[in-house]
């Protein structure tokens, strides 16, 4: 196989400069890394690097592309009349890692490939998944970067996250899904083994009881060739294995690729990692959506769009319903407790305008409404009304000192399976007991007319109907003129006749 060496390098997207120093650092779960050293000419004009952030540089050997990423670092050395360059790069993919986000990601029929192709959307990338796992429980991003959301979330399943370091675009691999096949020459020294006896045992402890010691041990190869890096396969002793990590360095002149090769059970990530956050509690605002039964759908601030369709039914605690239902409606502010591990749990809501709705202004009531109707409980009265607004309403007011007030646009009508009983305590009955208002006096008149047995007693209806008024004005004055309706006592005298 070819060496590789220093003056057979090429940078592009950098000022033109001759390479004195290299290495570069790649391993699975991280962004591939470079750090490079240039001298340039003294002519060469430096006001240039000013310009190069998140420059993309490519890093050929010869006609082969062994790095792309973008320009992170430059500083400027000035010794003996030379001048030299230090750059930092990062693979391409560490566009992901740069802002912070906040979102939600509610389907319960989301797979781990559904959710990183939506993240990759904006980076154009492309993703790869060994395996489409479905993440029912609802994710969410709580001010991370895109790219550690998404190796959380494959961290928290079992899986690894790896980009291709070599790549001019994003290439993003979930699982054991290798980038290219490194043919290996047998020729090649095996240089070493590493293994981690700690690493293994947490794992059989915590997340993975029947991890084998096998399946982390670490083989150790140098290499010529400086195309493999982390992500590739290779065969190795009859199994197909994964590059874990690369580091090309410089041993004189001579390039050199030292790759660390395990077995794909090796990209079982950390304990600590997949433990992270994972009981971690935090509350999310949002607005409700749609509610059914005991259950809510939210749009949470941190989302710019839910799809209504999309969006989870979340349960409603509220101690309230252990008596009555009660439950938010649409539009109204909510907080909801969420644990990476799968709790989810609507807390609490309130409406932050209330648009002029009266049952708020006076504290001292307490008011039950649902769409159009109400319970008011006032300090000395009692009010439930059917039809707040619109034509048909009905009301009944218990009052302390007043009575009670029944008010209907329509029918009322009074049924018993035996007796009924009216009884007053009062014995005396005023002249004006017998002024019923016009047409009040119709439906008794015409229940006389159909030969009923006459009142010993008349009433006085004392109020009119006051549906969505001032509930203080009640009894003052009567109602207004109702259609007479047949008693059902009428009914059976015609019968017999």
């Amino acid at each position: 196989m070819e060496t590789v060496t220093l003056s057979d390098l090429h940078i592009a997207g950098f000022i033109s400069s001759k390479v004195i120093d290299l290495s570069i650092q790649t391993q699975v779960g991280n962004h591939g890394r470079v750090e490079i050293r240039l001298e340039i000419a003294e002519t060469e004009d430096l006001k240039p690097l000013l310009s190069y952030q998140n420059q993309e540089v490519k890093i050929y050997a010869g006609r082969k592309s062994i790095f792309a990423g973008v320009v992170t670092e430059i500083n400027l050395y000035e010794c003996s009349g030379r001048r030299e360059v230090a750059l930092e790069l990062y693979s391409v993919s560490k566009k992901m890692d740069i802002k912070k986000k906040s979102r939600t990601f509610q389907s319960v029929n989301k797979t781990l490939g559904d959710v990183a192709r939506k993240i990759a959307t904006e980076y154009n990338a492309e993703i790869k998944v060994e395996e489409e796992v479905q993440v029912s429980r609802m994710l969410y991003q709580h001010g991370e970067t895109d790219w550690a959301f998404l190796r959380r979330l494959c961290e928290s399943l079992g899986k690894s996250i790896c980009c291709d370091s070599g790549a001019a675009t994003i290439r993003i691999g979930l699982g054991f899904v290798p980038f290219e096949e490194y043919q290996h020459d047998s020729s090649e020294n095996l240089h070493g083994i590493c293994l981690s006896y700690l690493d293994v045992m947490r794992r059989q402890e915590n997340t993975r009881p029947k991890t084998f010691v096998e399946e982390f041990s670490g083989v150790k190869l140098k290499t010529y060739d400086l195309q493999p890096s982390a992500g590739y396969s290779v065969m190795l002793k009859n199994y197909k294995q994964i590059i874990w990590a690369s580091k090309i360095s410089a041993r004189g002149d001579v390039l050199e690729n030292e790759l660390m090769i395990r077995h794909k059970e090796g990209l079982y990530p950390k304990v600590e990692q997949q433990r992270k956050n994972w009981n971690r509690p935090c509350y999310l605002p949002g607005k409700v959506m749609a509610v059914k039964g005991q259950q809510v759908k939210v749009r949470f601030d941190c989302d710019e769009h839910q799809d209504v369709q999309d969006a989870r039914w979340i349960d409603h605690e509220n101690t309230v319903n252990n008596y009555m239902y009660s439950m938010p409606d649409i539009g109204d502010k909510i907080y909801v407790y969420f644990e990476e591990c799968g709790e989810l749990l609507a807390l609490g809501s309130h409406r932050s305008t209330l648009g002029g709705n009266p049952d708020y202004h006076t504290p001292e009531n307490r008011n039950l409404t649902s769409e159009n109707q109400m319970i008011q409980f006032q300090p000395d009265s009692t009010v439930c009304v059917a039809g707040r607004t619109g034509d048909n309403s009905s009301r009944i007011v218990g009052d302390v000192q007043n009575g009670v007030d029944i008010v209907s646009t329509e029918n009322i009508v009074i049924h018993s399976g035996r007796s009924i009983c009216l009884d007053a305590q009062a014995g005396n009955v005023t002249d004006e007991a017998y002024k019923l208002m016009e047409g009040f006096n119709k439906g008794y008149s015409q229940y006389l007319h159909d030969d009923g047995a006459p009142l010993k007693r008349q009433y006085l209806v004392t109020s009119q109907s006051m549906m969505g008024k001032d509930m203080t004005y009640l009894c003052e004055t009567s109602p207004l003129y109702e259609y007479p309706v047949k008693s059902a006592s009428v009914n059976v005298l015609q019968k017999k006749k």
